[in-house]
């Protein structure tokens, strides 16, 4: 399989910098993703990223998108935020007939946005459902070109049944934006410049083509990318919390070459107290990484070797995925105590990078019940979650 080399993909990342770190504010402003950023992600394919060729993407390698994500976060959380999940939900469309995927996502700015928590009914058309639902954390609805929504299908007034299991059936659909009532309702600390707003659909038809099951159904094309875990987008949670923490840490260290204490008036590099805070957060910071990426890393040799993944595998990367968001909020908790009162001013990263890295924190994905569920799986027990 072709694909784009990883170092031209870091480096069209790279080149974002500049224009990310100029658009944080705007972002906050907007509370969503600034089209300047949206239209360079888009003339970068960045969106289509992870789609094999034949869908026009750029065939990417889950590590490389996982490290593209982590730089751009690194220059904003909400811009890597927005590049995460525009990027990764692409994945869903391994589930879709491939003619029909292809057709939806033709263009680089194709980009499916939403949430996956059940807050609508489906109830079952001829052909496909109606759709009728209110659904809340949408991030990058607003440059979104479809929408995903999670449903409970109906039989009348009650819930349809799993036939094993005695849950109720939940499938996801796929409708235009179009077709999408975007609420404001998006007013937070951290995250601001995602647009993780709420969102609602009102009797709309979806055909059966655009309904599935994810990461339980048929899967329609062969391409790895789409044999993917479901515990994916934790891992693409993990790498934003990531490049939010290497940012204040970076910060804290160019701050510290300049600035001088009150109390002892020497530079605060000079104190071995920061000169710990600074080591320890790397070794933090740094360790995390890179058992977090080991795991993404296994996982993808699993699957190219067309091997199913273990659920001992699973269970590393649920544990890496929460252990790198926790790990990389306790380094930017490090670092703003370090800073002062520097950490207050909005024009350093400081204060940015604490109130975006402990909403990250709020994520299911990125939760305790992940990694207890990782601890039961060490311990012989079955995990509670039923995608792991």
């Amino acid at each position: 399989m072709v694909t784009v080399a990883s170092t031209d993909l870091l480096e069209r990342a790279r080149e974002l910098g500049p224009l990310i770190e100029a658009n944080r504010s705007k972002g906050d402003e907007l509370r969503r993703l600034p089209d300047e950023i949206a239209d360079a992600f888009v003339r970068r394919n960045f969106y289509r990223l992870l789609l094999p060729q034949d869908f026009g993407g750029e065939g990417a390698e889950p590590l490389t998108y996982a490290k593209v994500a982590e730089e751009l976060a690194y220059h904003d959380g909400s811009a890597g935020w927005n590049f995460m999940i525009g990027s990764a939900t692409m994945m869903l469309a391994g589930f879709m007939p491939t003619d029909v995927a292809r057709e939806m996502l033709a263009g680089p700015d194709a980009c499916i946005a939403g949430g996956l928590a059940p807050g609508g009914r489906a109830t079952p058309a001829d052909g496909g459902v109606r759709v009728t639902g209110r659904w809340a954390w949408g991030s990058g609805m607003h440059q979104a070109t479809w929408v995903i929504a999670n449903c409970i299908v109906m039989d009348g007034d009650k819930p349809r049944m799993e036939e094993t299991g005695g849950l109720p059936m939940i499938r996801q659909v796929v409708v235009p934006k179009s077709d999408v009532t975007v609420l404001d309702t998006w007013h937070v600390g951290g995250m601001r410049g995602t647009g993780s707003t709420e969102y609602t659909i009102d009797d709309v038809f979806v055909p059966d083509e655009r309904t599935f099951r994810a990461f339980q159904s048929k899967r329609y094309h062969d391409a790895p990318i789409f044999r993917v875990l479901a515990s994916f987008f934790g891992v693409a949670v993990a790498t934003v919390a990531l490049g939010i923490a290497r940012a204040a840490l970076d910060g804290l260290i160019d701050l510290a070459a300049g600035k001088a204490s009150l109390y002892t008036r020497s530079k605060i590099k000079e104190h071995s107290g920061l000169q710990y805070d600074v080591a320890k957060s790397q070794a933090i910071l740094e360790s995390a990484r890179d058992y977090h990426y080991a795991g993404i890393a296994g996982m993808w040799e699993t699957i190219l070797r067309g091997d199913e993944v273990t659920m001992e595998q699973r269970a590393r990367i649920r544990r890496g995925t929460v252990h790198a968001a926790e790990a990389s909020a306790n380094v930017v908790d490090v670092c703003y105590r370090a800073a002062g009162g520097s950490a207050l001013s909005t024009q350093n990263v400081f204060e940015r990078s604490l109130r975006d890295s402990h909403a990250l924190l709020g994520h299911i994905v990125v939760q305790r019940t992940m990694m207890e569920d990782a601890g039961r799986v060490v311990l012989g027990m079955s995990p509670l979650g039923p995608v792991f």
